[in-house]
């Protein structure tokens, strides 16, 4: 019994064992079931989100290079354009394959997959709507699509975004992030000189004009310098260079000076560049002077040296009493007082300061402020240091600085050459106004300027003594000639409409004649008559210009279809080949051969279908339609222009008025006619052929805009405004930096590093995969040749460009307290080993430098001075051979140099497109700062586009290229 008993629970206890496995299997087959899926289900997350993120990645990398590459900017600016380009692949290519495939499917062939590129195309029926402010209307834009897709393992994704163009640079101009070489929002004498590349700015943020100057090796090689100030430079050294750019079109180089501009040693412009093509008023690089224009010591002033190129001066009032040199022309813009108003209501300029050794003006404590400065007044001490900007430009303004009653200068009253008349033997040969060079008069605005160089145009009256004017002398009010050998080669106008006693405003003085002047005299009294005539054989002709060519396109009937070859269906369309058309199909002609016989031609290309019934093709410079290769061009243009380099031309570039010679060349309006000497006759004022004696289009309002900072209209505007400079900074008209581009609060986020103290050891920091991150520097002391290395990241998408430097996301540097680099340098790691020796003005190296400080939070609208945050500011000092690389937008930072040049010797191509060999800087990039503290040996900054690259997460962007272009973006994940 109780064996039987044993058997039966043996048999129990077996089944319930293998009862229960059988349910642990069932259990742990689905859990492994559930853990497959789930992971299934992360690696296709992680390959989406992936793939979507490179994508994205593609397209910043683009953007990035339109930032960059005018040339990429206008390609896409162009896309769908008439016979141009609707679809473009753009390479992109991966370093790390790992992180996704970038590519596309073949449109041709959706089976084969095309590595390495995004697809670029227009969208003809689609346009995006914008309030244009200076216009005050709503503009459409035309948009472009990118389509960027990725491939990770199975799993694919696209982006895509809309790129909406604008296609008017400069009138509407938004900051791109870049600075522009180098940028003071306050400023500082450079007294120990700079060599500064790109671009200058000084005092750009100041409410009030203050005083700067240039001495020992003053350089400057930019496209825009800007002081919001007086100027004075006083060494021979000093060097205002005017290049050629780098595209060989257009000249771009503007000097603009809002107060006074003065010189005591020789030389000033140094004009390098060659005008190239036909060129207007706007071309013409310049220098405006706002104020007054003068010299204070007797001294010999070249000041335009080089190749004389058209180069125009604009000033308010001239003073230069002894020598001056120049090839150009001026204006002189202040319109002079009446004959009726008191010398105590009239406004004069104060040349009765100059700038001492340490580069700060001569002032002395104004009465107005005894209280606050009692130790500079009345006892006659110089005021060392006033305690604010605004002080020191309220005692320049005060009568207390007119040290010498002498040196005052009547507003609109300009004075050129000897002005005594007593003593000084000095001839015309010392004070010239030279004509530019012959090869430059090609112009396409004759009527407007009618001028060929060496002409004074004055608003206001006008003194000379002994001078040599290879122009026109054309005076608005009174004109007094002092001294026998002072010569003028052109006519003398002197209109003096605002004399109401009728005297004719011309008076000679101290032996000066009528006989010195070449061509005739206009004035407002004397015998009428008008000698003026063209020379014999020569002609005005209106038409195409010499050695210009104008061709009728050819227009050639397209091959016919036949009728079998295609049906009508019931809606009364054509359909052919499997499409449907509005109208009958044609193929497309082709021509075969161009010769003495005519031309032929076929239909080697059937795929080309269109509904017209005939194809234009554009003539080449020689009149065929085929080129040397067989090459043609479809067009719907009716003609075609060619200048006389063989170059296509727009209409307006290839005809209009000119004068001829009896061989039919073109010549200039002055070598049309024959010379009127001035004992031929005193001619009437009101007969003169060029109009007004100072040109309507070139005062002041017109050319530069009004006082209370309104800009000149755009059809005469030519001079780049306060407004203008600050706007392309991402400034606005109080003076306030926009936070977005020049962060002034400390990071809380994306910080890779905290660097603090002295430094034992080289800093290495690896950039992030994409977008950006922090590093802090505070209170730094990184010197004896201890660096901070930015290495690239490998697995980062390549760049698009080739002057992108970087690959990976951008590092920023935020400074805090006093920051000191000695004998060292802070750059990328290609740099800094040697591999990069080459670079150019073009390279983006993706570092940026910022700094805290007071910034609009916009929480009180009555209020437009309300700042916050301003705890954390910092100061940089560059000391003994230093280096560093990026973009500094930090304007509360204030930057301090004990260096001339950097540690490091580069080839650097500039804008011009010339390369300086063994270039030492101490900043490679560019920089606005608060003011620079101190420059012990100078500055030597070689301008690149650090910083225009936008790192962002947001998913609408925007973009603007070299050119001042607009681009907006806009992403959408299909």
């Amino acid at each position: 019994m109780k064996t039987e008993k044993k058997k039966t629970l043996r048999g129990s206890a077996l089944f319930t064992v293998v009862a229960v496995m059988a349910i642990l299997i069932l259990f742990l087959t689905g859990t492994l079931a559930l853990a497959t899926a789930s992971n299934s289900r992360a690696h296709k997350s992680y390959a989406v989100s992936q793939a979507s993120y490179t994508a994205r990645a593609a397209i910043r990398a683009f953007k990035e290079g339109m930032t960059q590459d005018a040339d990429l900017a206008a390609t896409v600016g162009a896309l769908g354009e008439s016979g141009g380009k609707a679809v473009l692949p753009i390479k992109i290519e991966m370093s790390d394959t790992t992180m996704g495939r970038l590519g596309h499917w073949d449109t041709s062939d959706p089976n084969v997959w095309v590595n390495d590129e995004v697809i670029l195309e227009s969208v003809p029926d689609k346009v995006d709507w914008v309030y244009d402010v200076n216009k005050k209307e709503w503009v459409s834009w035309n948009i472009v699509k990118l389509t960027s897709t990725c491939r990770v393992g199975q799993e694919e994704e696209t982006v895509i975004a809309y790129i909406s163009k604008h296609g008017v640079p400069g009138e509407t101009q938004q900051s791109n992030n870049e600075v522009k070489g180098l940028q003071e929002a306050g400023g500082n004498n450079y007294r120990n000189g700079a060599d500064i590349y790109g671009g200058l700015g000084i005092g750009l943020a100041n409410d009030h004009p203050s005083s700067y100057g240039g001495k020992n090796s003053f350089k400057t090689h930019t496209t825009l310098t800007f002081i919001n100030g007086d100027f004075d430079y006083s060494t021979s050294s000093v060097a205002f260079n005017v290049d050629d750019n780098d595209s060989g079109t257009k000249p771009v180089s503007a000097t603009v000076i809002m107060g006074n501009f003065s010189s005591s040693n020789d030389k000033a412009f140094n004009i390098n560049y060659t005008m190239k093509n036909h060129f207007t008023q706007k071309d013409i690089p310049y220098l405006y002077v706002d104020g007054l224009f003068y010299s204070r010591e007797d001294t010999t002033v070249n000041f335009t040296s080089g190749n004389d190129s058209p180069f125009n001066i604009y000033a308010g009032t001239m003073y230069y009493s002894d020598i001056f040199k120049a090839t150009a022309d001026l204006y002189l813009m202040d319109e002079p007082y009446t004959s009726d108003v008191p010398d105590s209501a009239k406004e004069y300029y104060s040349t009765g300061y100059k700038l001492m050794a340490d580069g700060f003006p001569q002032l002395r404590v104004p009465a107005s402020m005894q209280d606050k400065y009692p130790s500079g007044w009345p006892d006659g001490q110089y005021w060392p240091n006033p305690a604010t900007e605004e002080d020191k430009t309220i005692a320049m303004q005060d009568p207390a600085n007119i040290i010498e009653a002498g040196l005052k200068v009547e507003k609109g009253h300009s004075i050129i050459g000897d002005y005594s008349g007593s003593g000084k033997e000095k001839g015309p040969s010392d004070k010239t106004l030279k004509k530019w060079a012959a090869s430059t008069f090609t112009r396409t605005d004759d009527s407007k300027i009618d001028s060929f160089g060496g002409t004074i145009f004055c608003n206001g009256d006008l003194e000379l003594g002994r001078v040599d004017i290879y122009g026109d002398v054309r005076v608005k009010g009174k004109c007094t000639i002092r001294g026998g050998d002072t010569i003028i080669h052109g006519d003398l106008v002197v209109e003096n409409a605002y004399d109401a006693t009728g005297a004719s405003g011309l008076f000679f003085e101290n032996g000066a004649s009528e006989t010195c002047v070449r061509g005739r005299i206009y004035t407002s009294q004397g015998t009428v008559q008008d000698t003026s005539k063209l020379k014999d054989g020569y002609s005005l002709k209106t038409g195409i210009y010499p050695d210009y060519k104008m061709y009728e396109n050819k227009e050639l009937p397209n091959v016919d279809i036949v009728e079998s070859a295609y049906e009508i269906n019931s809606d009364g369309k054509y359909v052919y080949a499997g499409e449907t058309y509005d109208s009958k199909p044609y193929i497309q002609c082709k021509p075969l051969t161009d010769d003495a016989s005519g031309i032929t031609i076929g239909s080697t290309n059937p795929e080309i279908i269109t509904t017209s019934e005939n194809t234009i093709f554009k003539a080449f410079p020689d009149g065929r339609i085929l080129d040397d290769d067989g090459n043609f061009e479809v067009t719907n243009q009716k003609k075609v222009y060619y200048n006389k380099a063989g170059e296509e031309c727009t209409e307006s570039e290839a005809t209009g008025e000119y004068y001829a010679d009896a061989s039919g060349n073109r010549v200039s309006r002055a070598d049309a006619f024959v010379v009127s000497f001035s004992g031929e006759g005193t001619v009437d004022v009101n007969t003169y052929p060029k109009g007004s004696a100072y040109p309507e289009d070139m005062t002041r309002e017109k050319i530069y805009g009004t006082s209370d900072g309104k800009n000149a209209a755009p059809a005469t505007k030519i001079i780049t405004t306060l407004a203008d400079a600050r706007k392309a900074l991402g400034m606005d008209n109080n003076g306030y930096f926009d936070e977005k581009i020049y962060i002034r609060e400390k990071p809380t986020s994306k910080i890779g590093g905290t660097y603090t103290g002295a430094v034992s050891d080289d800093i290495v920091i690896t950039r992030p995969n994409d977008n950006y991150e922090w590093y802090i520097l505070d209170n730094l002391n990184l010197s004896n040749g201890k660096k901070i290395i930015i290495k690239d990241n490998p697995s980062a998408i390549k760049p698009s460009s080739d002057n992108i430097k970087y690959q990976g996301g951008i590092i920023r540097f935020f400074i805090i307290g006093d920051v000191q680099v000695g004998n060292s340098v802070i750059g990328p790691e290609k740099i800094i080993d040697g591999t990069i020796k080459d670079i150019t003005y073009k390279d983006d190296f993706g570092i940026e430098y910022y700094t805290g400080g007071p910034y609009r939070d916009y929480s009180d609208a009555s209020d437009p001075k309300h700042e916050v945050g301003q705890d954390t500011e910092g100061t940089l000092r560059l000391n003994n051979n230093c280096l560093i690389v990026g973009s500094i937008k930090a304007p509360y930072l204030d930057i301090g140099f004990e260096q001339g040049e950097g540690s490091l010797a580069f080839s650097y191509k500039n804008e011009n497109g010339s390369t300086v060999t063994n270039y030492k800087p101490c900043i490679i990039g560019n920089a606005l700062v608060r003011k620079v503290t101190d420059a012990g040996n100078g500055i030597n900054l070689a301008y690149t586009k650090s910083g225009t690259s936008a790192a962002s997460d947001n998913g609408d962007e925007t973009a603007v290229d070299p050119s001042g272009t607009k681009w907006k973006f806009q992403y959408y994940t299909r």
